[in-house]
C-alpha cells in the first residue's frame, strides 16, 4: 500500500514536468535561428503595435472584405491621379484645352459598352480571374507609359490608349469588384459594406488630385506613372489572396445573347430595375450639372478662383458625411429602394437651388446637402442590385448598370449645348424639369418597389 502511495505520488510530479520541459534536440540537430528570431520579431511588434480589432458586426472585420475595398481604394487614387496629371501635361505640350478634356473624355466612354462585356467575361471565366487579368494589364500599360516618359517618347495617342485602357478598367468597378464585395459579406452587412466603399471613394477623390500635382511637381510624368504602377501591383496582391467562391460551370454565351439575359433578369427584379432605370435618370439628367458649378460660380456668383474650388468642394464634403452616417446607421434601413429614389431627387432639388442661389452662402449650403443626397443614392445604387438578384446573376445585372452610369456623356453635352445657348443657370434648371419629370415616370412604374421594406429573407 506504501508502495503503491509513492508510485503515484512520483507519477504526478513527471506529469507536470512534461509539459514545461522544452523537446530534445538531437546534439547534432542545428537550432532553427531563422525561426526563433522570426517567432520573437513577431512578439515584439504585437507588443509595440498590438493587433487593429475591428467589430465584428462590422464589414471590415472580414480579411477577403478588406483586401477587396482597399483594392478598390488604390484604384480610386490612381484614377483621380492619372486625370489630373495625364490632364496637365497634355495642356502644356499642346497648348489645347480641347484635347485634355477629349483625354479625359476617354476614361468615360468605355464604360457602357465595356460594363456588358466584363460581366460575359466574369461569367465565362470568373470574376476573380478577369479582375486579375485587368490588372495585370494595368501594371503594364503604367510600367511602358513611365518607360516612354523617362525616355521622352511619349506622345498624346500613347495617353490616349492608356486613357481609353484605364476607362475599361473603372467599367470593371460594378461587374467585377463590387459583386467580389458582395459575394464575401453576408446579406446583413450589403449596406455597410457599399456605404464604407463609397466613402473611400470619395476621399480618393480628393487625395487623388491632390497626390497627382504633388508627384508631378516632384518626380515628373515618368515618377507618376511608376507610382501607378506600384499601386496596380498592389492591388494585384490583394486581389491574388482572395478565395473566390466555388461558382457554376462557365457559360459561353455572346454578347447579345447575355445582354438578352441581362435584360431578362433586370425585368424579373423589381429591385434591380429600379437601380438600373433611376441611374439612367440620374446620369442623363442629375450628375451633369456638377460640371456647371465652376461656370455659375464664375459667371454668376462672381466668385474667385480660391473660392469656385472651395464651392466645388461642397459636394464632396457632403458625399463623404453622408456616407459615414450610412456606415454607421445603415443597417436600420427598411426601405432601400426608397432611400435610394430620395437620395436622386435630393441632388436635382439642390442643383436646381444652386443655380438660382444668389449669395455664395446659400449656394455653398445646396451643394452640400446635394452631397448628402448623392451619398444616399451612391450607396445604395449597387445595394439593390447585391441584395435583390441572386448571386449568378449579379455580373450581368451590373453589366446593365454600368449601361446606365456609361449614359453620362450624354448628358454632359445635352447640358453644355444648352448652356451654350441659354446660360449656365438657366440650362440647370431646364435639366432639372427634366429629370423630375423621368424621376417621376419611374418612381411611379416602380411604385410597388418604394412603398414596400426590403424583404428580411434576402
Amino acid at each position: 500500500m506504501v508502495r503503491k502511495v509513492h508510485r503515484e505520488a512520483g507519477s504526478c510530479p513527471l506529469r507536470r514536468a512534461a509539459v514545461t520541459v522544452p523537446p530534445l534536440r538531437l546534439r547534432d540537430q542545428p537550432v532553427n535561428l531563422t525561426a526563433s528570431a522570426n517567432r520573437t520579431a513577431v512578439h515584439l511588434q504585437e507588443r509595440v503595435y498590438p493587433p487593429v480589432m475591428f467589430d465584428p458586426d462590422s464589414p471590415l472585420a472580414n480579411p477577403a472584405f478588406r483586401r477587396i475595398w482597399l483594392a478598390g481604394v488604390c484604384g480610386g487614387i490612381v484614377r483621380w491621379l492619372e486625370i489630373v496629371v495625364v490632364g496637365i501635361y497634355v495642356f502644356d505640350i499642346t497648348g489645347s484645352a480641347f484635347l485634355a478634356s477629349v483625354i479625359a473624355m476617354l476614361r468615360i466612354l468605355p464604360f457602357a459598352p465595356a460594363g456588358p462585356i466584363l460581366a460575359m467575361a466574369a461569367d465565362r471565366f470568373g470574376v476573380r480571374r478577369t479582375y486579375l487579368i485587368l490588372v495585370q494589364m494595368m501594371i503594364g500599360l503604367t510600367l511602358l507609359q513611365a518607360v516612354l516618359a523617362a525616355l521622352g517618347w511619349l506622345q498624346v495617342w500613347h495617353l490616349a490608349i492608356g486613357a481609353l485602357a484605364a476607362g475599361i478598367y473603372w467599367a470593371a468597378e460594378l461587374p467585377l469588384r463590387r459583386s467580389l464585395l458582395g459575394s464575401v459579406v453576408p446579406p446583413s452587412q450589403i449596406v455597410a459594406a457599399m456605404a464604407i466603399d463609397t466613402t473611400s471613394n470619395n476621399i480618393t477623390k480628393m487625395l487623388g488630385p491632390l497626390m497627382g500635382g504633388l508627384v508631378l511637381q516632384w518626380t515628373g510624368l515618368a515618377g507618376a506613372f511608376i507610382f501607378s504602377t506600384v499601386m496596380h501591383v498592389v492591388t494585384l496582391r490583394l486581389v491574388m489572396q482572395i478565395d473566390e467562391r466555388k461558382r457554376a460551370v462557365p457559360r459561353r454565351s455572346g454578347f447579345l445573347r447575355n445582354l438578352r439575359e441581362g435584360i431578362a433578369l433586370a425585368r424579373t427584379n423589381r429591385m434591380a430595375l429600379l437601380a438600373i432605370s433611376m441611374s439612367l435618370v440620374f446620369n442623363l439628367f442629375g450628375f451633369p450639372g456638377a460640371s456647371m458649378i465652376p461656370v455659375v460660380g464664375d459667371q454668376q456668383l462672381q466668385l474667385s478662383a480660391a473660392m469656385v474650388g472651395l464651392l466645388t468642394a461642397a459636394e464632396g464634403i457632403g458625399a463623404t458625411l453622408g456616407s459615414l452616417v450610412i456606415v454607421r446607421y445603415g443597417h436600420r434601413i427598411r426601405f432601400h429602394g426608397r432611400f435610394f429614389a430620395i437620395g436622386c431627387i435630393i441632388f436635382m432639388l439642390m442643383m436646381a437651388l444652386f443655380s438660382v442661389a444668389p449669395n455664395a452662402t446659400l449656394a455653398w449650403t445646396a451643394l452640400l446637402i446635394s452631397g448628402l443626397g448623392i451619398a444616399c443614392f451612391t450607396s445604395m445604387q449597387a445595394t439593390l442590385v447585391l441584395i435583390g438578384a441572386p448571386e449568378f446573376a449579379r455580373s450581368r445585372l451590373m453589366g446593365l448598370l454600368s449601361i446606365s452610369i456609361g449614359s453620362g456623356p450624354l448628358g454632359f453635352l445635352l447640358l453644355g449645348w444648352t448652356a451654350d445657348r441659354v446660360g449656365a443657370s438657366t440650362a440647370l434648371q431646364l435639366m432639372v424639369v427634366e429629370g423630375l419629370i423621368a424621376w417621376s415616370i419611374v418612381a411611379w412604374r416602380m411604385r410597388d418597389v418604394l412603398t414596400k421594406p426590403t424583404p428580411d429573407n434576402r
